[in-house]
């Protein structure tokens, strides 16, 4: 049992506003390096999947950079 009570992402709540805790606790990071060098260009992405904080709300726009 995990303190925060986590979530499964297929049955993600858009209005989540600590997704990456929620969804990925202290496997953030890590997952964001590995995504960095298997899709350095940030192209594939979901919501609230590891990166798409770089990506605009409607996914359309980027916002910033992979590391």
């Amino acid at each position: 049992m995990r303190p925060h009570g986590g979530a499964d992402i297929a049955e993600s709540n858009c209005f989540e506003t600590d997704w990456q805790d929620v969804y990925w606790d202290s496997n953030d990071a890590r997952l964001l390096a590995v995504k960095g060098r298997y899709d350095p260009a940030g192209l594939f992405f979901v919501r609230h999947g590891v990166g798409s904080e770089r990506w605009s709300e409607d996914g359309f726009t980027r916002s910033a950079a992979l590391p």
